[in-house]
């Protein structure tokens, strides 16, 4: 009896300390929480971004809970942005390309990101494509303070980051006849004249943009967000971009 005890502590000891170590590194549920950083990886619960429609304040924070189950890996690539961002569901496969993390929020704005980028920095992904500014269109914010907070994530994860590539991209274009295309216009002419920034400028909305500027009919499901042929044309724009990564 004595050597079968003895036998199945022998088993016992090394299942508990290869727990151990995956607890540690926090694979056991694959958040970044474990990792050892000396500042908050998420907002605090229940922050308030006064600039988020009432909505967007509910919305914002059950995205948070997500993400704090579902880690960025290092490494990877990391999308940041609002619903345009978020509602491309699976940018690994747009993208053809693995470990990509979703952090787009519908509803956000600059001032929301700014709020959440300690997991991105703590978890030093390869690359980071950022795509905000249309909600801010609708806030009280004007198009320079817009831009500066434009730059200050950019810069941000730029100066915490110096081994990811990070890309800011212009804001992207909307259907005709919405009452906020002179204001976008002028927020991306003004990320245009941005110079010695820490981060790369993609002009995605020239890209996607007809020659009159605004968003084709062919891209957008109402204007605004985009439809499958718009994010396979967006797509195909950042995929340069990864390839280099």
């Amino acid at each position: 009896m004595f050597i079968m005890i003895k036998y199945i502590v022998s088993l016992i000891i090394p299942l508990l300390s290869v727990t151990m170590v995956m607890v540690s590194c926090g694979v056991n549920d694959n958040t970044v929480e474990e990792m050892s950083c000396d500042f908050p990886l998420y907002p605090p619960e229940g922050l308030v971004i006064e600039s988020h429609t009432e909505w967007t304040k509910n919305h914002y924070q059950v995205r948070i809970r997500s993400f704090k189950q579902d880690s960025i890996m290092p490494n990877s690539i990391v999308m940041l942005g609002n619903s345009l961002t978020e509602q491309g569901g699976n940018w690994a496969s747009r993208l053809n390309t693995e470990n990509v993390s979703n952090r787009g929020i519908a509803g956000d704005n600059t001032e929301g990101v700014l709020a959440r980028l300690g997991e991105i920095k703590c978890a030093k992904p390869k690359a980071i494509f950022l795509m905000i500014g249309t909600n801010d269109l609708w806030t009280n914010l004007t198009e320079e303070e817009v831009v500066v907070n434009i730059e200050k994530i950019g810069n941000d994860l730029a100066t915490s980051l110096p081994e990811t590539s990070v890309f800011v991209q212009t804001i992207m274009p909307v259907e005709e006849g919405h009452n906020q295309t002179g204001r976008l216009l002028r927020i991306n002419n003004l990320l245009r004249s941005v110079e010695d920034s820490g981060y790369v400028l993609i002009d995605t909305f020239e890209e996607m943009s007809g020659s009159d500027n605004y968003l084709p009919a062919s891209y957008t499901t109402d204007g605004v967000h985009l439809n499958s042929m718009g994010y396979d044309k967006w797509a195909s724009i950042l995929q340069p971009y990864v390839t280099n990564n």
